[in-house]
């Protein structure tokens, strides 16, 4: 993947590029944007551009050299990609045992350890090592201070990439001791172009949908597209969000187990794992805990565009651009969008502890119902 490759975001490439052709590469960088428009995308084709052996032209990869190749494996031992993953394992009835990682969970101390470890040794191959922290705002309180020590004192050499969906997530400090480069959704007839060159053998009326689904996230559509089943888990999420502020307080309740088995759902629909069903039921409460998390974004993507939906020529804004006449009647009642999101943030939160599932996930959607009907 080069920068030529990657959709949209040409200001942040540019600014990318002008440093390396320059020779003024900071020491550290945040990439901060939704979930799913690119931002590791980017990042790993920073690290090529920074890295390649034989680079065809400045800040560029040549993507064909051994460096270049085993970056994109992940393997090269100057790279490093780190993100939130948690192991699970099962056994079934006659002694096999499967593992999936599934990604969304905590990033823990150990796992900035590793990489501070890389981070302070000796460049193996490549003129510059390059660390990337997908999703930093997952580190634990720990493992975020361990990492602000590095960025405070950073070995030479050495290039830091964090992302995130938020830099209010971040310790300030390490904000701070990173060069912001901000990512926005990609332009849908982009995404559109960029999905079709992926999926050249998809129905082209499913590539064009799943394209204005997308919101100007290429990532997301493609996981979609690789996993269709999934846009009904989706729907069912948005269905539930729609109704909430026509049901009692006491309809939450049962809301709840609606979006614990649309968890579940989007676990079955988006796993690549042949033993996703007896995974599930071994691990049921982690793999859960995770995969609401994946809920959540979709359910701050409802609460965005309901801040936006009631203003004059928004709906080329929307990420939910085929619920437009939903989030239009929801807008009309000045929803306290700014009180959801940060319930939505809060069960995150909580979610990556030991709080109870079934009844966070209730007082999350009080809270919603609450921020929809200041009731």
């Amino acid at each position: 993947m080069a920068f030529a490759d990657i959709a949209g975001h040409e200001t942040a490439k540019q600014v990318l590029a002008r440093a390396i052709r320059t020779d003024r590469v900071s020491h550290a960088y945040l990439f901060e944007g939704p979930a799913h428009v690119g931002k590791t995308l980017t990042a790993v084709a920073f690290a090529k551009a920074l890295m390649c052996a034989a680079p065809p032209e400045p800040a560029a990869a040549c993507g064909v050299c051994a460096v270049c190749r085993a970056v994109e494996r992940g393997n090269h031992p100057d790279f490093l990609l780190l993100f939130p993953t948690s192991r699970v394992e099962t056994t079934d009835e006659e002694g096999q045992k499967a593992v999936a990682e599934i990604e969304g969970s905590e990033i823990r101390t150990d796992a900035i350890g590793r990489l501070i470890d890389r981070a302070h040794a000796r460049a193996v191959s490549a003129a510059r090592k390059v660390l990337i922290v997908s999703d930093a705002q997952a580190m634990n309180p720990v493992a975020a201070n361990h990492l602000l020590k590095t960025l405070e004192e950073p070995p030479p050499g050495t290039v830091l990439v964090l992302t995130a969906t938020s830099v209010a997530g971040l310790l300030p400090t390490i904000v701070s001791r990173c060069q912001l480069l901000r990512f926005g959704p990609v332009p849908v007839a982009e995404t559109h172009a960029a999905l079709a060159r992926r999926f050249p053998d998809t129905d082209p009326a499913l590539v064009r949908s799943v394209a204005a689904l997308s919101g100007g996230r290429p990532g997301w559509g493609s996981r979609l597209l690789e996993h269709p089943d999934a846009l009904r888990v989706r729907a069912q999420v948005l269905d539930l969000a729609a109704r909430l502020p026509a049901e009692p307080p006491v309809a939450c309740m049962k809301a709840a187990e609606t979006f614990i088995e649309a968890a579940e759902a989007w676990w079955l629909a988006t796993s690549d794992s042949e033993s996703a069903g007896k995974l599930l039921k071994a691990s049921h409460d982690r793999i859960v805990r995770t995969q609401v998390g994946e809920l959540l974004d979709i359910l701050l993507t409802w609460f965005r565009d309901l801040a936006i939906a009631g203003e004059p020529d928004a709906e080329a804004l929307l990420i939910n651009a085929d619920r437009a006449p939903e989030l239009r009647r929801g807008a009309v009642n000045a929803p306290d969008c700014a009180a959801a999101a940060g319930a939505i943030t809060e069960t995150r939160q909580a979610l990556r502890g030991n709080s109870n599932l079934r009844l966070t996930v209730e007082v999350m959607l009080l809270r919603l119902r609450r921020a929809l009907t200041h009731s």
